[in-house]
């Protein structure tokens, strides 16, 4: 099934597939907003981070799966954990 779609899309130019990708990830972000709207009214904040984070790990394991835990190794760990941190404060106060 993957295949059919994976094959239509590569015939797309490059200047259509960013724009069709832009797209797409307008729709999965508004949504997510939705989605995190609505929950907000019944869970606590760091809960909603915790659920965001596990469903995007989750959505990240066929990949990682593939290429292996190597390409998540970086020259600057400390600069990958401020970024870390950062990124756990910002959606903390945006939820």
């Amino acid at each position: 099934m993957f295949s059919s779609h994976s094959a239509r899309f590569a015939k797309f130019s490059d200047p259509v597939k960013a724009a069709l990708l832009i797209v797409f990830a307008g729709l999965l972000f508004s949504s997510m907003n939705a989605m995190i709207r609505h929950a907000a009214s019944e869970l606590h904040p760091l809960e909603i981070v915790f659920f965001r984070s596990l469903f995007g790990f989750v959505a990240m394991l066929p990949w990682l799966s593939r290429q292996g835990l190597g390409v998540l190794r970086s020259r600057r760990p400390g600069l990958i954990g401020l970024r870390t941190l950062f990124g756990f404060i910002s959606m903390a106060t945006w939820f």
